[in-house]
């Protein structure tokens, strides 16, 4: 693989869409990766960061309303969602918009145990 200039490095644009289905069978949605920009939004507009430590419990509700593209969903649905769809499905859709924006697969490891506090 080359190595991009700079010019190529600003043109560089990632199209991370993907669909997925959901764990319970229900159904299938369309989520997107997220720049490190939107990342650092998500971070600063939320209120996500305590110093050092990161609240799963407000991370994980802005990572899913913004990474997912079909259905799009207000803060208030996603609220909802997170208190009726079953949380394999919630998991799969953070870990396919983590995923597919490059943080990887151990990215909610460190918060297997939450519930809300993070």
């Amino acid at each position: 693989m080359a190595v991009l200039n700079a010019e190529q490095a600003l043109e560089l644009r990632v199209d991370g869409e993907k669909t997925i289905e959901l764990p319970s069978g229900s159904g299938e949605v369309i989520v997107k990766s997220l720049t490190k920009g939107m990342m650092n939004r998500i971070r600063d507009a939320e209120g996500i960061m305590d110093g050092d430590t990161i609240n799963l419990g407000k991370l994980e509700p802005a990572i899913f309303r913004e990474g997912m593209v079909q259905p799009k969903l207000t803060e208030e649905q996603v609220t909802e969602v997170f208190e009726h769809w079953p949380a394999g499905d919630v998991d799969a859709v953070i870990q396919a918009v983590a995923e597919a924006s490059g943080l990887g697969e151990d990215f909610q490891k460190s918060g297997q145990d939450r519930d809300g506090a993070g």
